[in-house]
């Protein structure tokens, strides 16, 4: 099973890597065809991850937009930092799309467009993403310095020096805790737009969204806590742990908790751990209604619905790596 990576249009060279390694795969929705990231179009030329974009008519349109509203931005001396001091707390596409449009236009315009959904979501998924970039260059910067700093220090103790470099950085922040209600609903509305797209896999980096998932989903539960992620060597091995993953998607409620994972090689033990989650008999829409709602909800399990199985792939702090390597 070949993985869906949610909520973010994003992803860090580390992740895909991980991610690549582990499920011989990754399927990523963006919500443009045009203007692909350099480090993204590299990483997709080399590993299997499948770039997906809804079929519109409306990208020269959602551009213009988009950079209107960053020159709006920079006029203010915000930059992409008001995505966060602005718009924080805003758990609704829409209401963030009309506050652009307000903010750019002024009170000027009293144009009143109809709404468009999908072009909403794809507008503010593309602030997350800018945001979430710029982010990453800033992990990547201070993952620099503190190698730097850990190899300075193991210079004057005569210890040999740590080989991490800045590629294998890691977040201290989580980017899903901004504005997660907006990204699910942002994304599950580009995800859905595909008529191909299954969406009984999901993979995630965020604690803040997993929790959201798991926390008002009461039947979802943990099936599987690994320090690392499992990674397949040959193809024998890697159809063992696509057929685990097949039988949790389509195991009943009582029978999910119960499968035992093969015997496979671990990988990446000191930069990530992964969990695994079961939804038994949910549709990813009803998953992200009960999510959405802020209150757990009782819902009727629908018999022959595939399970959802929701993988946490998350990243050991790169500041406590460091340390460790000074101390």
């Amino acid at each position: 099973m070949i993985p869906v990576y949610l909520p973010f249009t994003h992803i860090s060279a580390p992740v895909a890597e991980v991610a690549c390694c582990c499920f011989g795969g990754l399927v990523l929705h963006r919500p443009l065809k045009q203007d692909l990231p350099p480090p993204l179009a590299a990483l997709a030329q080399r590993l299997p991850i499948d770039i997906r974009v809804p079929d519109r008519e409306d990208d020269d349109q959602l551009i213009n937009l988009y950079h209107a509203y960053r020159k709006w931005c920079d006029f203010h001396d915000g930059g992409i930092g008001l995505l966060k001091n602005r718009f924080n707390g805003i758990d609704d596409a829409e209401i963030f799309v009309t506050q652009i449009r307000s903010e750019i236009l002024g009170r000027r315009s009293r144009e009143t467009a109809a709404p468009d959904p999908l072009l909403s979501a794809r507008l503010f998924l593309l602030a997350a993403q800018d945001y979430d970039m710029a982010q990453e260059t800033v992990d990547q910067a201070i993952a620099a310095s503190e190698t730097g700093m850990a190899r300075m220090v193991a210079a004057l103790k005569g210890d040999a020096a740590p080989g991490r470099d800045a590629q294998n950085y890691s977040s201290t922040d989580d980017p899903g805790a901004l504005m997660p209600g907006a990204r699910l609903l942002s994304w599950y509305r580009l995800a859905s737009a595909g008529a191909d797209t299954d969406f009984n896999f999901l993979i995630t980096t965020s604690p803040v969204v997993c929790e959201a998932l798991v926390n008002h989903a009461p039947s979802g539960r943990l099936v599987q806590s690994l320090e690392g992620v499992p990674s397949p060597k040959d193809p024998g091995q890697r159809a063992l742990w696509a057929a685990y993953l097949a039988d949790a998607a389509a195991a009943k409620p009582q029978e999910g908790g119960g499968l035992s994972p093969p015997e496979l090689p671990m990988a990446f033990a000191e930069n990530f751990v992964f969990r695994l989650y079961l939804f038994p008999e949910l549709t990813l829409e009803q998953l992200l209604n009960i999510t959405l709602s802020g209150q757990e909800m009782s819902y009727t399990i629908q018999s022959g619905i595939r399970n959802i199985l929701v993988g946490l792939l998350e990243t050991k702090k790169s500041k406590k790596r460091v340390l460790d390597s000074i101390l």
